[in-house]
Parts: structure tokens; sequence; C-alpha cells
């Protein structure tokens, strides 16, 4: 009888098939459904191979096992198809203690999917051109129907809703590292995940979420860069994030670490929220004690030697929750404030920078340090500079919450707060108080600040020059960073909002050259070119009498047509001085319009007859342009004919009059309770276009005879769309009626080739 093999022996041939895949078996990957339940290479026979049913196209089921894929691709779809077109799974891991290496990914919903799998190794993945929602929001105006919605993840709402390259559910001891992700809509996603390490990763230049955890806790997650995870802004126009981030932190996630990750240019940096569940929204676990809501949140993380400047938003948002600490991290730039924490409790901020946050405030959150009802949280020995306001604690009437089961549970007045040696350096303010209960200010330095201390009477009364400081607080947290990699600074040639730069499928990369659509008039498109090259050539493709105009200094393309009544779809087609080229796609027009402007009083949502009368009445204002692209903002019709007038594009329908006399005349109506109609006609060649508006408030439009949008409602700034086709070239009327009630106003029409 042989002998058995001794333990060792075992052992060692476990070590050379780890570290020699020349070893390992090869798995042919040439349909969908492949299971593998041993070790092997694998070798992919197939340009694409769809997931046809849902559940992966290979199917990891043997535990242990170690499954290198040798750096081949495994696509989905073929290349160049749309990001939301993606669907099924690419590798779905069913078994513990599964490693997967060396794998590319491309043309799935989701890249890989573990569930289930303790102890599972992801490592070295890259993952490209996975799916991603097409973006609504333009340079001009947001859309928003691109708001993300994270609020909701027990039944795998993120994932089927949003996609991810690489999500992990229900497992504990994973590891996950040299992840790289591109030209996808999500990155990591992590649900119900514990005692993890995710590491050295790259998952930027994303539409939504570099990193996501639900109910995830006891993590590490170290030296990753989650950069530009961004949707929902254009810089200067507005910064709404639409709930992206570069690390998303959903319903009681606690006692996790976050060291020394870059996470610059998102929606957010972070954003970390308790939960529905956690603030009584959803319900508690049918077992919960009475007293279930009592610090529930996500509670006791250490966010330490972060980058997390540059956001359209917040830099961290952090709210409802316990514990927190916030230690040496980097807060610059950031649109709104550096950190939002509201009801936080017992948070403790210390050594960190912020710098320049504030400068698109939302209301009066803006500046660096933002917390409506906290209590006890300690700020201490930060350092302050150039902040719109460098530290706001206040609260406000927010019935609706007090009433929920958090905050009966917790309270949530702003109270027993610290700031304690902290350098306040050129900021607008430096402290502020609103309705705010006894706060600790004391040992702080101010250099050339606006102001000291801006508070109501009551908050400066319970200010207090002395308490007891809590010495032990000052010292960094007993947490080590992980990786090899140092994210933080890697990208500083990128540092500052503006280099934000958004297309229909997220941020550019900052890595290919790519033409970038800047400003689109209908009756002008401006495209840059985006990175390191030169222009050889450039044409406009596409039938009518098209033009393009090339700005070498700017490198920037103008494209318009230069025919009356023409819908010209085209295609501006650039030749780069390395011999590649590049494609931007757009529709111009030189339209006619006749527009009415007047006040109104009769109702157009209830006596439509009685407003329209008053559109023929002698106090309406009837002017012409190229374009309908009316600006209105909060001071009505002559704020919208001025850029016109500068564009030579305001011109009269009737007897010869100068654009000053037009601008007077415009400054005669009210800025609220006035209503447009705009009328012109079009020419359109065969196929189908897509009509889309902006406006505040309502808007109708007909092209032809067929009614193409409707939403005849008092609203802010809201886009909306509607499809039109032919069959032949026809000349069509188009009729465009507008009303605004009050506060901002605008009207904007666009048209684009839809197929």
């Amino acid at each position: 009888m042989p002998a058995l093999p001794t333990l060792a022996a075992c052992l060692s041939a476990l070590v050379v098939s780890v570290q020699d895949p020349s070893a390992l078996p090869v798995v042919v990957i040439d349909r969908d459904n492949v299971e593998i339940r041993e070790s092997c290479r694998v070798d992919i026979a197939s340009a694409f191979i769809a997931d046809q049913d849902g559940n992966g196209v290979v199917q990891i089921v043997g535990e242990g096992v170690i499954v290198d894929f040798g750096g081949k691709t495994l696509a989905g779809a073929p290349a160049g198809q749309p990001l939301d077109a993606m669907s099924g799974i690419g590798v779905a891991v069913k078994a513990r203690g599964v490693t997967v290496r060396n794998l590319k990914l491309s043309g799935y919903q989701t890249g890989v999917l573990a569930t289930g799998a303790n102890g599972v190794t992801l490592e070295d993945i890259e993952v490209r051109s996975n799916f991603g929602q097409r973006l609504r929001s333009t340079s001009r105006a947001e859309d928003g129907t691109d708001w993300l919605w994270p609020h909701e993840n027990d039944h795998d709402e993120w994932r089927t809703r949003y996609g991810a390259a690489v999500c992990v559910a229900d497992a504990s001891d994973v590891t996950i590292r040299r992840v790289k992700v591109r030209k996808s809509q999500n990155g990591i996603m992590l649900v119900r995940v514990a005692e993890s390490r995710i590491y050295d990763n790259d998952c930027s230049f994303l539409s939504g979420w570099g990193l996501s955890m639900w109910r995830c806790s006891r993590n590490t997650v170290s030296r990753n860069a989650l950069d530009f995870c961004v949707r929902g802004y254009s810089h200067g126009v507005y910064n709404r994030g639409q709930d992206s981030a570069g690390i998303l932190l959903f319903e009681q996630c606690s006692n996790n670490v976050f060291v020394e990750n870059s996470v610059t240019h998102g929606g957010d940096g972070v954003f970390a929220f308790a939960g529905k569940q956690a603030l009584g929204q959803n319900p508690p676990p049918a077992d919960a004690p009475a007293d279930w809501h009592l610090r529930r949140g996500c509670n006791e993380n250490v966010f330490m030697g972060n980058d997390l400047s540059f956001a359209a938003a917040h830099g961290l948002e952090l709210t409802f929750s316990f514990g927190n600490t916030l230690y040496g991290n980097r807060m610059v730039g950031n649109g709104i404030c550096g950190m939002w924490g509201g009801y936080s409790q017992e948070t403790r901020i210390v050594g960190n920078h912020f710098t320049d946050n504030g400068e698109m405030a939302y209301g009066l959150e803006r500046g660096g340090i933002n917390i409506e009802h906290g209590e006890r949280n300690q700020i201490l020995g930060n350092i302050l500079s150039r902040n719109a306001c460098a530290i706001h604690l206040w609260s406000d009437a927010d019935e609706e919450l007090m009433k929920t089961p958090w905050a009966v549970a917790n309270g949530g007045q702003s109270r027993d707060n610290v700031i304690v040696a902290n350098r306040f350096d050129h900021d607008a303010i430096a402290i502020q108080l609103r309705d705010a209960g006894p706060t600790v200010i004391t040992q702080n330095t101010f250099t050339d600040v606006g102001t000291d201390i801006e508070a109501d009477d009551a908050s400066r009364a319970a200010i207090s020059p002395s308490g007891d400081i809590d010495r032990a607080a000052m010292a960094p947290p007993a947490v080590a960073a992980i990786g090899d990699t140092r994210p933080v600074g890697a990208r500083r040639e990128l540092e500052g909002r503006e280099n934000i730069l958004m297309t229909e499928w997220g941020p550019y990369d900052h890595e290919q050259p790519e033409l970038h659509e800047d400003v689109s008039t209908l009756l002008v498109d401006q495209w840059r070119l985006l990175g390191p090259v030169a222009q050889k050539s450039s044409a406009v493709i596409g039938r009518g009498p098209l033009r393009v105009r090339f700005d070498s200094a700017a490198k920037t393309f103008r494209v318009y047509t230069t025919g009356p009544d023409l819908v010209c779809p085209y295609e501006l087609r650039v030749t780069l001085d390395d011999g590649r080229r590049v494609s931007g796609f757009g529709t111009v027009a030189w339209l006619d319009w006749r527009i009415r402007l007047f006040p109104w009083t009769a109702d157009p949502r209830e006596n439509l007859d009685a407003w329209h009368a008053q559109a023929d009445g002698p106090e309406t204002f009837v002017f012409g342009a190229r374009m309908l692209d009316l600006d209105f903002g909060h001071g009505g019709p002559a704020d919208a004919l001025r850029p016109l007038a500068a564009l030579e594009d305001l011109h009269a329908t009737g007897p010869a009059v100068s654009p000053r006399t037009l601008l007077d005349r415009a400054a005669t109506l009210p800025p609220d309770h006035f209503g447009t109609i705009a009328t012109t006609e079009a020419t359109f060649r065969p196929g189908t276009y897509r009509i889309s508006t902006t406006s505040d408030d309502g808007v109708r439009v007909w092209v032809g005879d067929k009614l193409v949008i409707d939403n005849w409602t008092w609203h802010g700034p809201t886009v909306d769309t509607g499809l039109v086709s032919f069959t032949e070239q026809s000349t069509v009327p188009i009729r465009v009626e507008h009303f605004e009630i009050d506060g901002v106003a605008t009207l904007r029409l666009g048209i684009e080739k839809a197929d």
C-alpha cells in the first residue's frame, strides 16, 4: 500500500499551485453558465459572452479554489454599446475561501458578485465600461431625474438599479485589493460585510459611488483612490452632487476605519447616514427592545489621514450618528462645506485642515465645519483658513425630524459642544452660533478673520470660556494604514472643482483625449478638446450649411449653421496629431423665433382662455431671436434679454428699433406673473428627434399638431423631454407656451437627434 502524503507535502503542493499559475489546469470560457469547482487558469474563447439568465457567465462554486484569469478579458457586450444597455453578471462567486485574480471585465451590469463568500479574495481586477446611467443634466441646467436614491438596499436595490464593478454581500473576512474601475457608474459595493480589508484600489472617474457600504461594520478601508465619483455638477453653475460620493456609508455602518484614502472631487467625498431604519422611518427588527433607537447610527468610525477635498457639496456628510473620529484629514475647496454633521453627537474632530470651503453655499450651510442639532461634539486643534464660515453650530425648527423615534430617544439640540485650540486664519466668519445651547470656546487663535464670533444673544450668553477639556481626545486614534500605494496627493495636478467636467456618462477621466461639450444653445455648440493632445484637422459631418470654427489657443470648436429654419444634426470629427480620432455629436438650428412676453392676472392653470387673451393685451412685448434661451433669473424679462443683446441676437419683429429700446421695453414687465408664447417654423429631415425644455414654471410645446411636452405646473427649474418622428423631410410650426408665477424663472428649448 503506497504511503499517504504527509501534511507538509500537501501544504507544499498548495504553495506551488498558488505561486505558479502554470501548474493549474485550464478552463475554457466559451459560453454562459460555466461552473468552476477546482482551482484553475482561465482562457476566454469568445469576444463577448452575454449573461442570458442573470446568474453569472462564470460561476465559482468550489470552496477554497483559486481562479486565475491570467489578464484575459471577459466581456458581456460588444465594444461601443451604451453603458445603460449593459446587463447581467460576469463572475458569480458562491463559495467560501475563493480567490479571483488577474481578471479584466467589461460590458456587464455587475462585474463580480460574491454572495455568502466568507474569506473571498478579489485582487488585480480591472473593470471598464460596465453599467452606467445616461445623465440628463447638462452644463447649463440640472435634471432632477439624475438624483440617486441610496436610502433603500435591503433587497439589493443598489446593485440592481445602479450596477457595480464588484459587489460582495453577506460575507466576512473579505479582501479586496488592486481593483481598478473606470467608465462605469459604481466601483466596489459591500452589503452586510464585516471584518474585511479594502485597500490599494482605484475606483475613480465614476458617475455614482467609488465604494458603497450598507450595514457594514468593523472593516478597514485604506489607501484607496476614490476620486471624481460625481454627477450633478457644472462649475460655477450648480453643485448638487445628486447623492454621488467617493464613499457611501449607509444604514448603521459602525466601527470601520478609513485611513489614507484619496476621496476628492466627489458629489460628497464621504456620505454617511445612519439610515431610515435607524431614524424610525423603516420598522426596527421584530424583536427590538423598546429603547432600540437609542444611540442607533453609523457609530464609532475613524476617518484619519484622508483627503476629502473639492467635492461638489460636502467633503464629509456624517449625520445622526455617535462617537465618530475625524483626525488629520484634509478638506479643501468643497463647494458647500468641509464637514456637515447634522444631528451628530460625540464626534471628535481633531487636527484636520479646512481651507477654502463654502464657495457654493447652500443658504447658511457653508464653510469648514457645519453641525446642526449636534451635541457633545469636540472640535480640537484644527486649522481653518479662508472658509466662508469656519465653524457653524445651530439648531432650528425641524418639527418632522424631531418626531422620529431617533430624535425622541436621542434628542436634537445644539448644546454642550467644545471648540478648543483651533487656529482660524482669514476666514470670513470664524465661529457662528444660532440658537445654540452651552458651548465651550477657549484657547483658539484668530488671525485676520472677518468676524471672530457671530451669535444671537441667547447663544452668546451660553458661551463658556472654560470647561472640562478632554486632553486624551487630542491623541491620534490607534489605527494603522494597510496597503502599498500612496493615493493621497497623487492627483495633485487635478486640484480644484473646475476639473470636474461632466459628460452624459460621467466625469471626464483626464486620461484619454475627448471632445467635451462646453455650451449648447441650439444656435451654436461649443466643444473643447481635452487631454494633452493637439488637433491635426477637423470636419463637421452632416446635411445642411454647417460650419466649424477652431480656436487654437482655447482648443475649442464652435459648430453652427448658416441656413435659417433647418434643424441640422452633425458629427464633429477631429483628427489628432498622433493619428487618433475623436468625435462629438450634436444638433444646431438657426430658427426665427417670434416671442411674446406679457403680464397676467388670469391663472393659466385655471383659466387658459383668459390667459391667452392677455397675451394679446396692450402690455404685451414682442421681439425676435434666433434661439429660445431665456434665463429670467429673479429679475424677469429684462434680465433674460440682456444676454441676447450681447450676442446680437435680439431684434424687433416689426418696425426697426434698437436693442436698447427693446431692453427698456422689457424692463416695464414685472419679474413675476408673466407669460411667454414663442413660435417658429423648422424643417426636419427624416428621423426621430428629442425635444427638451428647461423651465420654471409651467411649459407646453407643440411640434406640428403634436403636444410633445406638457408640464403645466408650478415647479422649479426642470428638464422635460419628448420625442417627435418624421418619415420624410417636413417643415412644421413649433409653439411654446410658458408661465412664471414667482421666484426664479427660465425657459430654454433644445433639439437633438434621438436615433
